[in-house]
């Protein structure tokens, strides 16, 4: 299932202002390879984006993704740093995260 427009919009502002400073975007989509490929035809975006094949796939299992949109802040040593911020307060939550790994 497709994301919301302007979900895709405010990680693209976030991925576009918040890039230089440290911050990334990594997408796992619970659809099938063929249909990511598809979608992301349709719609380029500009992180790197993965295939679960299914909402039980190994990173849902590993991560424990009941619901999606999940969002996680990780932090550049791989440690998780919030779960399911509000991805309109992501500006919020990711400022002061970026600051102290500088």
């Amino acid at each position: 299932m497709p994301l919301l427009p302007s979900f895709f919009a405010i990680l693209q502002d976030l991925h576009t202002r918040l890039g230089p400073e440290g911050f990334t975007v990594v997408g796992v989509n619970s659809d099938l390879p063929s249909d990511l490929t598809t979608l992301l035809k349709k719609e380029p975006l500009p992180w790197p984006n993965f295939s679960d094949g299914s909402s039980t796939g190994p990173i849902s299992v590993v991560w424990n993704i009941r619901s999606w949109p999940t969002h996680y802040l990780i932090g550049a040593d791989g440690v998780i740093l919030a779960m399911q911020p509000s991805i309109t307060n992501f500006d919020e939550t990711l400022r002061p995260l970026l600051k102290k790994g500088s």
